[in-house]
């Protein structure tokens, strides 16, 4: 399901008109590897299914919903099937909108992240946010000052995946969702 918001604060309430479109990608370097494979634009239940993954296939997910940014969200291959993934759109802070740049965010969902137990970096370098300790958040944001789109390397650990740096004064926003 897509969730939107209200309030300016994330809501669980399906949102209609958002359209998912699903793109296979190259993991060495972000670039999609030809058209959507899927493509979906919900309804009053928020619902975008069914969709049906290839196995060992990286996947970038495109939400575009009215009043919102544009979200790429770029997944390693899924472990296992699931009947569940839900999508949550997302905005843009006023420091996050400008003339050049792209807004990437970096995801776990297995727990905190912390600066001092986990190596994470994007595009080289160590986002600013990322905290020391306990309460660290499982996300991170950076801004990369990126004039193009182009291939970036997300890396949490061990895992690496390399994302497209869509640009932020075009409305879009980037996602590395690491799923473990």
């Amino acid at each position: 399901m897509v969730t939107g918001r209200a309030g300016g604060l994330p809501s669980n309430l399906p949102l209609a008109g958002a359209t998912l479109e699903v793109y296979e990608f190259a993991p060495e370097t972000g670039d999609r590897l030809g058209s959507a494979i899927h493509s979906r634009t919900t309804g009053g239940d928020g619902k975008w299914r069914p969709f049906a993954a290839r196995p060992g296939a990286y996947y970038e997910f495109a939400l575009a919903a009215p009043g919102y940014p544009v979200q790429h969200v770029y997944r390693r291959p899924f472990p296992r099937s699931s009947a569940i993934l839900d999508w949550r759109v997302r905005s843009l802070g006023e420091s996050d909108k400008g003339p050049a740049g792209s807004v990437i965010f970096l995801n776990t969902r297995t727990g905190d992240l912390f600066r001092d137990r986990d190596s994470v970096s994007i595009d080289g370098n160590a986002p600013p946010e990322l905290k020391p300790g306990p309460n660290g958040g499982a996300e991170v944001k950076m801004r990369l000052n990126a004039t193009k789109v182009q291939g970036a390397r997300a890396i949490l650990n061990d895992q690496q995946l390399t994302v497209r740096t869509w640009l932020a004064e075009d409305n879009h926003i980037v996602v590395a969702d690491f799923l473990y």
